[in-house]
């Protein structure tokens, strides 16, 4: 099934291939460093959203959802904290999975290494740390380093583990 990224990534190669096609070298050059920027950030954004989605979601069900802790959790544990879960320059997400406990973590981490995600963890926090330094050095001048098959061969490896996540809270609870 395609997603969000999946249209923006196959836009980005039409437009490219349609500019090179006419001849429309140096465009296509401008066009494609700033696509790949805009690709970076989408990405990212759709992970943010994805894992605080899948975290309020699991809250919800657990305190069905009305219940104030599911406010508690939006307004203190999600709103603006999303990129203080993670350690991006790290090849795990331990930091983020021991905010759940020390036994979820173990049994996350367990499972992570049966199911062989970690190159799918090491792709996210890739991208993760690469929007980071896009955004806070200087958006404009930032020279990003891969291209966008690049970043979208790393979003196709990350989105693995975000699909992940939320059954690894649910089978949790039945261990």
């Amino acid at each position: 099934m395609k997603d969000i990224i999946d249209r923006i990534y196959e836009e980005h190669k039409e437009l490219k291939e349609f500019l090179e096609k006419h001849k429309e070298i140096s465009l296509s050059v401008s066009t494609d460093e700033i696509y790949r920027k805009t690709l970076l950030l989408a990405i990212s954004s759709y992970f943010e959203d994805r894992i605080t989605n899948c975290v309020l979601e699991y809250v919800q069900e657990q305190t069905h959802e009305k219940h104030i802790i599911s406010e508690l959790v939006r307004n203190k544990f999600i709103s603006r904290q999303y990129h203080t879960w993670f350690r991006w320059e790290e090849k795990n997400i331990n930091s983020f999975l021991r905010i759940f406990g020390e036994s979820f973590k173990k049994y996350a981490t367990e499972k992570i290494k049966d199911e062989d995600l970690e190159e799918s963890i090491k792709k996210f926090l890739e991208l993760g740390l690469d929007r980071n330094r896009l955004v806070h050095q200087n958006f404009a001048a930032f020279s990003l380093e891969k291209t966008s098959d690049e970043l979208y061969s790393s979003y196709k490896e990350a989105i693995k583990i975000i699909d992940r996540l939320p059954k690894l809270f649910r089978e949790f609870n039945h261990i």
